[in-house]
């Protein structure tokens, strides 16, 4: 609403237009307003009473506490509104575009081998966010991504990682939701590339998890390793196992094969 000063000829008369049917009848307005004023400085015992004595500096003081109190109540507004700062948007996971490129998944769903870009699908991203794997001790770190956009993500799957769930996490927009990545190993090199059952032999490679489990041609069942870590498999060939592809299993797939010459084996 505005305020409004009229002057006439006959007289300055002051009024304000702030209140409903002021502008009719400006004198009863400015009296109730003095007698107000005249109560609060008794109340206050203000020295800015005495000017309440005086019908026109009344009127102006009545005029400066409509100003002030509009004021006033904007600047509270303002600050009820802008007071505390909005919450930022949290993080959401929808979806994770991976497929191995190497191997074979245990099951649908998005899989990945080591050192593979995959691409994570949601909200609320910016630039602080990051992706949190999970790792082959079962720990977990952050890892900043290739490329950030706000419904999209890309990063590179560390080394370590292992079949687990997959989360964004943001200082100010906390933890997204999680999906399960599927990490399916991969053979690199066997030592030695001949030999015998009863050997020791040694699978280098990624993706390797605790429940690695080696497949021998000829043999049933898969064979459990003696020492397994992120890069190395260390396995004694069984007995019956014969000349063939060599594979590794994990919780997040198989690997390609990779074919294992057997000998005879030595003699007791």
């Amino acid at each position: 609403m505005a305020l409004a000063n009229e002057a006439t000829r006959s007289g300055q008369k002051l009024y304000s237009t702030v209140f409903a049917g002021h502008n009719k009848r400006p004198d009863l307005h400015w009296k109730g307003l003095r007698y107000r004023l005249v109560q609060c400085g008794a109340m206050t015992s203000n020295h800015y009473s005495r000017f309440s004595a005086g019908r026109s500096a009344a009127r102006l003081i009545g005029l400066s506490a409509v100003v002030a109190t509009l004021a006033i109540c904007a600047y509270a507004g303002g600050q009820a509104k802008s007071g505390a700062p909005e919450k930022p948007a949290a993080i959401t996971l929808n979806s994770i575009k991976a497929k191995a490129t190497t191997g074979r998944a245990a099951k649908s769903g998005p899989s990945a081998n080591i050192g593979q870009k995959i691409r994570l699908n949601g909200s609320g991203f910016d630039e602080n966010v990051s992706v949190m794997f999970t790792g082959f001790a079962d720990s977990t770190w952050l890892v900043r991504p290739l490329e950030v956009k706000p419904r999209r993500v890309v990063v590179t799957v560390p080394g370590q990682v292992v079949t687990a769930p997959v989360a964004l996490s943001d200082p100010e927009g906390g933890k997204s939701n999680s999906l399960t990545l599927q990490i399916v190993p991969t053979i690199e090199t066997l030592t030695p590339a001949s030999v015998a059952p009863g050997a020791r032999l040694l699978i280098d490679g990624s993706g390797f998890a605790r429940d690695a489990k080696v497949i021998f041609k000829g043999v049933a069942q898969p064979v459990v390793p003696t020492v397994v870590s992120p890069t190395r498999i260390d396995v004694v060939v069984p007995a019956g196992a014969q000349t063939g592809k060599l594979t590794v299993m994990t919780g997040g797939g198989q690997s390609k094969a990779m074919r294992l010459t057997v000998g005879a084996a030595a003699p007791q």
